[in-house]
């Protein structure tokens, strides 16, 4: 496994030499969902609306309304902080804001 400007280099370099060897796989950081799983959260149903449906499920909107400040909290909190699994363990923002400082220098 191969990751920051290092792996730009090494794709264009071994593009030809290393057909069929070499797969790029390329992660991304978790949905709100996975955040809320990873932090412990129940994370909300999946929101899809019949086009027939004249409205919202109840119990979707039953959901949502019980939910909504903590959603919101944790909505804001995924938006702030990117979603890194890795941030869980961290308690205040300063080691947050260290610790993405950090991962961007090394990228």
């Amino acid at each position: 496994m191969i990751s920051g400007s290092f792996s730009l280099l090494l794709e264009s370099e071994s593009a030809e030499s290393s057909v069929g060897r070499l797969d790029m796989l390329r992660p991304f950081l978790p949905d709100f969902m996975d955040y809320m799983t990873i932090n412990g959260l129940e994370p909300p149903p999946e929101f899809k609306i019949d086009p027939g449906l004249r409205k919202i499920p109840t119990e979707t909107a039953l959901f949502y309304g019980a939910n909504r400040f903590s959603l919101t909290t944790a909505y804001l909190d995924y938006l702030r902080w990117g979603g890194f699994p890795q941030l869980k363990e961290l308690d205040d923002d300063e080691s947050k804001r260290r610790y993405i400082k950090r991962l961007m220098y090394y990228t």
